[in-house]
Parts: C-alpha cells; structure tokens; sequence
C-alpha cells in the first residue's frame, strides 16, 4: 500500500490527516481487526481538538489585556482569528462546533452561566452573518470578520434587553 499524496500547497494537507494501518501490531497481538491511527503531527492546521485549544488561549489571554475603552465586556476578538481561519479553510458546521466548544469550556473556566449565554447569542447571530457572507463571495475576509464582529455585539445586546426586559435603548448620558 505505497500510496504517495501529491500537493501543490500545504493547504491542500488541512483536514486530511493522514491514516496510518499498524499492521505490525494486529500480527503481534493476533488481531482480527484492522488497527489504523491518525498522525495528527502531518495535519498543518492540527485536530479540531488543536483549533479548540488555540481559540480557548486566545481567550484567555484576550481578558488579561486591559481594555482599550471603558466599555465593559468589550474585547478585541482574538479568538475570531481562529473562528475566521475555519469559515475559509473547513465546513460551516466544523467552524459552529469549534465555536460553540469554545464559548462553553471558556465559558464554564472563566465566566458564569449568564456569560456564556452572551457569548452563545453573540457567536450565534457571528456566525449567521459571516457564513452568509463568506457564502456570497461579496466581501473580503476582513470585512467578513468585522461584521463578525459588530453581529456578536448586536446578539449580546439584544440578549441583555431581553434578561433585563427592557425593548428599548438609551443613551448614557
């Protein structure tokens, strides 16, 4: 089974990890069974459980940088980075789970329960809105990502009019 990947970029490897039978191990043990293992090292972009991990450290470390205005919840979105590099490189529905595990385990490590709901609206009504776009082949990654951006905000909102049960907002004055 000499079997040789030809590729022209590195990209092409991203989501293909290579499978490898270990057939020196089902003769030694007398396995009936085919054993097979992933080499997770020859995948560029890592396992989903490599891009959970990555976004989970970009969120922490994004709430240890001080906030560059006085907004409280406001935070400059490293974890998008890796919420972006899945909508253009795997599946919508890939970048949904890696997105939804993120805010979850973030979530349950470093907030509350009502934190997490924020965050799952935000990242919900994100995601909507960047996959339709990304979808439509209009807009640029980066404007995908800063309507990411102002979605997630907007879902936040709209989640805090409705557990404070306010239908209107207003200005600080």
């Amino acid at each position: 089974m000499n079997r040789l990947l030809e590729v022209t970029s590195v990209d092409q490897l991203i989501g293909h990890t290579p499978l490898l039978e270990l057939t020196h191990i089902e003769k030694e043990y007398n396995l009936s069974a085919r054993l097979i293992a992933k080499v997770e090292s020859f995948n560029p972009a890592g396992s989903v459980k490599d891009r959970v991990a990555l976004s989970m450290i970009l969120s922490y470390f994004e709430s240890l940088v001080p906030p560059l205005v006085a907004v409280p919840g406001v935070k400059m979105g490293f974890a998008n980075l890796v919420t972006i590099f899945m909508l253009y490189k795997f599946s919508a529905k890939e970048t949904v789970a890696v997105t939804i595990i993120r805010v979850v385990l973030v979530s349950i490590l470093f907030g509350t329960v009502l934190s997490m709901v924020y965050s799952l609206a935000g990242a919900a009504l994100s995601l909507i809105g960047m996959i339709l776009l990304k979808r439509s082949k209009l807009f640029s990654t980066v404007t995908v990502s800063v309507v990411g951006g102002v979605l997630h905000n907007i879902g936040q909102i709209v989640t805090a009019m409705i557990v404070m049960e306010t239908l209107c907002l207003r200005a600080i004055s």
